[in-house]
């Protein structure tokens, strides 16, 4: 009887070997943590560059197709965490454009991406939202993550801002 008593006590681990395995594990996530973090942000940086190119391409084709006419002016779209809010103005000056100058510009993006677009300049549109937080400089806290299309006539020139979002597009260019 002794020795199936000495035999059922072999089974299970010892605190010495369950203490290794957790530091060995600790150590694991200490070093693919910081990795994980980094491929994260990356690919929150390249959602946002994507969401701002795909806008940027969809004023360009919209101001080419006959189906719409788009009133010259600049659109400023602002990536923002709750979605990309849209403002218009007339020519180069600060003159807001009304409903009826925006409306064709607003199904073009209501056909190119889902759900309903509205241009006012405080209505968030949901279907592109910000995701990374490293485009806010620690100096800047304020600054906005901006796209600038200037139509003219069937001319559209685009621009970014902060110079970061440029900067980061063409790096991933290159890779």
């Amino acid at each position: 009887m002794s020795g199936r008593k000495a035999r059922g006590q072999d089974k299970g681990f010892t605190f010495i070997e369950l203490v290794f395995v957790l530091a060995i594990l600790v150590i694991l996530i200490g070093i693919t943590a910081p990795r994980y973090v980094k491929f994260l942000e990356q690919a929150q940086m390249s959602a946002d560059v994507s969401n701002m190119s795909d806008l940027a391409t969809a004023v360009k084709v919209a101001t080419v197709d006959a189906d719409y006419v788009i009133t010259e002016g600049r659109y400023i779209f602002n990536l923002e965490y709750t979605g990309v809010v849209v403002e218009a103005y007339q020519g180069t000056t600060n003159l807001k454009m009304r409903q009826e100058q925006t409306a064709p510009l607003e199904k073009a993006l209501s056909s190119f991406f889902r759900g309903s677009w509205v241009i006012d300049g405080s209505t968030p549109n949901p279907q592109a939202r910000r995701r990374s937080k490293r485009w806010t400089d620690e100096s800047r806290p304020s600054e906005k993550v901006q796209l600038i299309c200037q139509v003219d006539g069937r001319k559209v020139s685009a621009s970014y801002s902060p110079d970061s979002v440029v900067k980061y597009a063409a790096e991933a260019k290159m890779k």
